[in-house]
């Protein structure tokens, strides 16, 4: 009956209640409805204060009543929103900043003709490529296998015993896949070492930093992130045009003239200082050092053209290996800042 006498008010009645902000409303018949000021708080009150008090709602309706208490007096458990506010603290930012240097300090090493990739490759180049497809398959049987018997939910002692040994040697099988094709595939290894970083952020954050909201955290790896892109492109550049004045062995042996005993090439000219730019004498340089080419006796060390043509690429590739890594970092670093603000625009 009330809404039925409500539905007859005026509606100029209703405007004029309204106007001057009455808490309550006087039907034609006389009956008032009177405003709740919990609903007017509500509406007036910021979105993520109302988010706030429908997940201490649910609380209360699911759990007891501590944990509602919880949720409204801890802001940081309130709400993805207000949690996810707070930048990572100094320490995370350290932590980090360690993870991702430490990772991308083993391919700059071993990966890279910066460090000590001409052993490295010289090594892996040795080895019967034929290996590696032999794991990968091998590898990836395994994989299924794991899958078809639901690997991933076994319990106790079966997933101890069982599921980690048999995944773990799957990842092996293919990481020494990655090393052992070097002759035949040179971009392998320089292609896996870049999940090393990968994994030492992705256990930092398992084990040092759960705690850190998503938002502050891909912030945070974002700045990391650019921080190492340029501390490894200052690398590469004082590696390419300051390199010859380390005086490095090789350099000044060749710099005292090419020679058959000095093992230098033929007909090419290092007097003077060189730049570590990739073309002349440094291409045919590094070339040699990893065993492309035998300059003293103007043939090949290799068997056959595709394996000269495939070890000229492995020169280059590994040469410049320390520019794929800023590239790298800078690719991601805008991918994970996009990411913080997508996540600060839906919240």
């Amino acid at each position: 009956a009330a809404l039925r006498t409500a539905l007859r008010t005026p509606p100029s009645l209703v405007a004029a209640l309204a106007l001057h902000g009455c808490p309550c409303m006087q039907l034609a018949d006389g009956t008032q409805i009177v405003r709740s000021p919990r609903s007017d708080t509500a509406m007036q009150q910021p979105a993520h204060l109302r988010h706030t008090q429908r997940t201490a709602q649910t609380a209360s309706e699911t759990g007891t009543a501590e944990e509602a208490s919880e949720t409204l007096s801890d802001p940081g458990a309130s709400g993805e929103l207000l949690a996810s506010s707070r930048p990572m603290g100094l320490g995370g930012h350290a932590l980090l900043l360690l993870a991702l240097l430490s990772g991308s300090a083993v391919g700059l090493l071993f990966f890279s003709l910066l460090g000590y990739g001409v052993e490295v490759y010289r090594a892996l180049a040795s080895v019967d490529w034929w290996l590696a497809p032999s794991l990968v398959v091998g590898a990836l049987l395994l994989l299924v296998a794991l899958y078809a018997l639901d690997a991933r939910y076994w319990k106790g002692a079966g997933r101890i015993a069982a599921y980690f040994p048999l995944l773990a040697a799957a990842a092996g099988s293919l990481g020494a896949a990655c090393l052992l094709g070097t002759k035949q595939y040179p971009y392998a290894p320089l292609l896996c070492v870049f999940l090393v970083p990968t994994l030492g952020v992705w256990l930092l954050r398992r084990a040092a930093l759960p705690a850190v909201p998503p938002r502050a955290f891909f912030v945070a790896l974002s700045a990391q992130l650019l921080l190492l892109a340029v501390a490894v492109s200052l690398a590469f550049a004082a590696w390419v045009f300051w390199s010859p004045a380390w005086g490095v062995e090789e350099w000044e042996e060749c710099e005292a003239g090419p020679a058959p005993e000095t093992g230098c090439p033929v007909g090419v000219d290092f007097g003077g200082s060189q730049t570590n730019m990739w073309f002349g004498e440094v291409r045919q340089f590094w070339r040699y050092r990893i065993g492309c080419d035998n300059y003293t006796a103007d043939t090949s060390e290799l068997e056959d053209d595709e394996a000269v043509v495939s070890c000229h690429t492995g020169a280059f590739l590994w040469w410049s290996f320390p520019m794929w890594v800023p590239c790298a970092a800078l690719l991601f670093a805008l991918l994970f800042y996009y990411l913080a603000k997508t996540m600060e625009a839906r919240d």
